[in-house]
C-alpha cells in the first residue's frame, strides 16, 4: 500500500494537425497513440468487428434508454415549476414552498450524488454492471413516482434527496462499464451515444410536461404529479429489462456470445484496462491516482465546465419565460449549453485511457463525478429569483469559470507527459536494478 506509478500512458497532444488524422485500431488503417498501448492482433479482425457490432446492438441501445429517462427524472422539476404557474393546482402553491427552499430541492440531489458517486462505482465493480445499474434505475423510479404524493416542502426536500443517493453512479457507472468491454479507440463514440440521449431528453422532458399538464384534475391529481407517476413508470420497467439483458463482464459466464467471440472480447483490450477480476478496491491504487497532478485537472476542468451550466440549464425554462430575450438570443444559449455537454465523452474517454486497472477506473470517473456534483450544487445558487429577469451576476460567474476549466484542461497533456517522465525513470531504475542482481548471480555461480 504505497504510492507507485510503474506504468506510462497516452498523453495527448497540442498539435491541430492531429485533429485531422484518422483514428483507428489494429483492425483499421488508422493509427493514433492509444494504438501503442493494444495487445497483437492475433484473431480475425472481421470476427472482432462482428463482436463489437453484436456488443453495440446489446448494450447501446439499453444505456441510451437509461441515459434519456435519467435526465427525464433529474430535470422534470425545472418543468413541473412552470405547469399551472400562478395558479393553486401549481406544485409552489400545492406544497408551500418558500424562500429559497425551491433551490435546495433543486441542489439536494446533488448532495445524494456527493455522498454516493464513489461508492456506486466500487458495488458496480463487485456486483457488475447488469446488477448495479439494473438496481439504480430500480430505485430511482421508484422515488419519482412517489415524489408525486408530497404534501410539504420537508416532503420535497427529502424525496430530492434520496433520488440523488439512489441515481448516484449512473454516468459514472455507464463509462466505468464501458471500459470493460471496448477498447479506448472505441470508448469516445459510445460515451457519446449515450450523453445524445441527455441532449435529447432535455428538449423531450419539457414537451411530456406541457402534454401532462392537460392531465390536469384527471383522477384527483394535478398536472405536476401525472408528470412524476408517468416518467417514474419507465424507470421502474427499464430496471427490469436491465436486470435480464445487460451482459455483465468479459470474463463472465454468457450465452449471447459464441466461445470465440468471448475470447476475443478478453484478449482485445489493453493491458491496462480493468477485469472482473481485478481487486473492487486497492487502497495502493486510490494513492497512486490522487497523487497525480493529472487527476486533479481533471477534475477542476469538469468542475469548472458544469459550474454554470448546471444552474442555468435548471433555471433555463423560467429565463425563456421571461420573454425579455429574443429568439437569437435563446437560440444561441441552448447552443452554448450544448457545445458544453459534447466536451464530456472526450474528457471522460481522455480519462480512462490514461489509467491503470480497476480500482484507478472507477475511481477516477466517480470522483471527476463528485465534483461535478459540487459545482451542481452551488450553481442553482447563481440564479436567484432576485436576480431575474437579466441574470448579470451569474452569466458573469458563469463565463470567468468556463474560462478557468479551458485553462485547466489545456494543462492536462503536460501534466501526463509529467507523469510518463516520472513512471520511465521508475522503470528505468528496476531495470538496472535487476541487472545488476542478474550480473552478481552469474558472478557468484562462477566463483
Amino acid at each position: 500500500m504505497r504510492y507507485r506509478l510503474d506504468y506510462t500512458v497516452p498523453t495527448g497532444s497540442y498539435a491541430i494537425s492531429n485533429f485531422w488524422k484518422r483514428g483507428g485500431g489494429r483492425d483499421s488503417t488508422g493509427v493514433n497513440e492509444e494504438d501503442q498501448y493494444l495487445p497483437p492482433v492475433t484473431w480475425d479482425p472481421e470476427t472482432e468487428k462482428q463482436l463489437v457490432r453484436k456488443l453495440d446492438w446489446r448494450i447501446l441501445p439499453l444505456i441510451w434508454l437509461m441515459g434519456l429517462i435519467a435526465l427525464i427524472d433529474r430535470s422534470n422539476l425545472a418543468n413541473v415549476k412552470i405547469l399551472g404557474a400562478g395558479t393553486p393546482d401549481s406544485i409552489e402553491a400545492s406544497i408551500g414552498t418558500q424562500g429559497t427552499q425551491w433551490n435546495w430541492a433543486i441542489s439536494l440531489l446533488n448532495w445524494g450524488f456527493l455522498v454516493a458517486e464513489i461508492p456506486s462505482n466500487i458495488m458496480m465493480k463487485a456486483l457488475s454492471g447488469r446488477v448495479w445499474l439494473s438496481r439504480i434505475i430500480l430505485s430511482w423510479g421508484i422515488v419519482v413516482i412517489c415524489m408525486a404524493f408530497i404534501t410539504n416542502p420537508a416532503g420535497l426536500l427529502t424525496t430530492r434527496f434520496i433520488l440523488g443517493l439512489c441515481e448516484a453512479g449512473l454516468s459514472p457507472g455507464v463509462f466505468y462499464y464501458f471500459a470493460f468491454w471496448y477498447k479506448p479507440t472505441e470508448r469516445a463514440t459510445r460515451n457519446a451515444v449515450y450523453l445524445t440521449s441527455i441532449s435529447f431528453a432535455g428538449g423531450l422532458s419539457g414537451l411530456l410536461a406541457v402534454g401532462i399538464e392537460r392531465m390536469n384534475g384527471i383522477g384527483g391529481l394535478k398536472a405536476w404529479q401525472w408528470v412524476f407517476i408517468l416518467e417514474g413508470i419507465p424507470a421502474v420497467l427499464l430496471g427490469i429489462v436491465t436486470f435480464w439483458y445487460l451482459p455483465e463482464f468479459p470474463h463472465s459466464k454468457t450465452s449471447f456470445l459464441t466461445p470465440e467471440e468471448q475470447d476475443i472480447a478478453v484478449r482485445r483490450l489493453p493491458a491496462t484496462a480493468p477485469t472482473m477480476h481485478d481487486k473492487t478496491f486497492d487502497l495502493g491504487e486510490a494513492l497512486t491516482l490522487f497523487m497525480q497532478p493529472a487527476q486533479w485537472l481533471f477534475m477542476l476542468s469538469f468542475f469548472c465546465l458544469n459550474f454554470g451550466s448546471s444552474g442555468f440549464g435548471n433555471f433555463l425554462p423560467s429565463i425563456l419565460l421571461a420573454g425579455f430575450i429574443p429568439n437569437w438570443a435563446r437560440y444561441l444559449l441552448i447552443f452554448g449549453v450544448a457545445f458544453q455537454s459534447a466536451t464530456h465523452p472526450i474528457l471522460i474517454n481522455y480519462r480512462q485511457s490514461t489509467l491503470k486497472g480497476a480500482t484507478q477506473v472507477g475511481l477516477a470517473i466517480s470522483s471527476i463525478y463528485v465534483f461535478q456534483a459540487i459545482a451542481s450544487i452551488a450553481s442553482p445558487f447563481l440564479f436567484p429569483n432576485s436576480d431575474a429577469p437579466l441574470y448579470v451576476t451569474g452569466l458573469t460567474i458563469t463565463a470567468v469559470v468556463f474560462g478557468l476549466g479551458t485553462l485547466f484542461y489545456g494543462l492536462i497533456p503536460l501534466a501526463l507527459r509529467y507523469q510518463n517522465n516520472m513512471a520511465q525513470k521508475r522503470l528505468d531504475r528496476e531495470r538496472i536494478l535487476v541487472q545488476d542482481s542478474d550480473e552478481k548471480l552469474k558472478e557468484t555461480l562462477v566463483a
